[in-house]
């Protein structure tokens, strides 16, 4: 749970026309077990128009070497993908920017399993980019990202979050304890359980923002039907007129 912040600068850049990129600042939470296949934001909170940085982990825990990695980053619609810039690599790829979605290729990256060779077994991508101006306090932005190994299905990321001023609306979210949504991943109806008062919705968006599905929940526990959703990852809020809500949540769309 400790943050740790890892400050770079660069010094003494003889001829250099663009100084104000010469120092780079990320902070980092200390964990214990964790997905190696694992996204990560930095920072966690910040003010719109500022820049995050994003890193995308994978591993091979498979049992022979992947050759082909490709991994589809969701990009939010809170983010401005004019801005997007390349950092780095552990290995070659090649970018592509197509609606509103990061395509990273590895072609021919031959990754060792990690049950032959641990160590080379890891694979990682920085990007950064800018939050779009004149996003309201606590706006929530998400980021996630699904991985392809060779011809198997993707393997999705966790959800990394950035919010804006660390404030969200007037009411005040929620933990996510009081929240439980079921099955998920779901291919025909999610049940959700809340304890949220008045006039409550569930409201469902794709990964580029779009509003996809809003439903009144009536009852503290209520089915919504899923069969008019597009399979797919999605993210689902949860709350009333008062302005209490949610953090957002992760949903699979099977």
């Amino acid at each position: 749970g400790t943050q740790v912040c890892i400050n770079t600068i660069i010094n003494n850049v003889l001829n250099d026309t663009h100084p104000f990129n010469d120092s780079l600042n990320m902070c980092f939470v200390i964990v214990s077990s964790f997905d190696p296949n694992e996204k990560e934001v930095s920072p966690a909170t910040a003010h719109a128009g500022d820049w995050l940085n994003y890193s995308i982990n994978f591993q091979n825990t498979g049992n022979d070497t992947a050759f082909h990695i490709v991994l589809k980053d969701y990009l939010s619609s809170n983010l401005d993908i004019t801005s997007f810039t390349y950092l780095a690599s552990s290995h070659n790829v090649t970018i592509q920017l197509k609606n509103n979605m990061a395509i990273f290729t590895f072609a021919n990256i031959n990754l060792l399993d990690s049950a032959n060779n641990e160590p080379d077994s890891h694979g990682w991508v920085q990007f950064k980019i800018k939050l779009k101006p004149n996003l309201a306090d606590g706006t929530a932005t998400l980021n996630m990202a699904g991985i392809y190994f060779d011809f198997n299905a993707p393997v999705y990321t966790n959800a990394a979050w950035n919010y804006i001023d660390a404030s969200l609306s007037s009411g005040g979210p929620i933990q996510n304890t009081q929240i439980k949504i079921y099955p998920n991943p779901s291919s025909d109806y999610i049940i959700i359980e809340h304890a949220l008062q008045g006039n409550v919705k569930a409201k469902l968006y794709s990964m580029e923002g779009r509003l996809v599905l809003s439903q009144s929940l009536r009852k503290n526990k209520q089915a919504i039907d899923l069969h008019s959703v597009s399979s797919g990852v999605y993210t689902i809020e949860i709350g009333n007129e008062r302005g209490e809500k949610s953090r957002m949540k992760l949903l699979i769309k099977r």
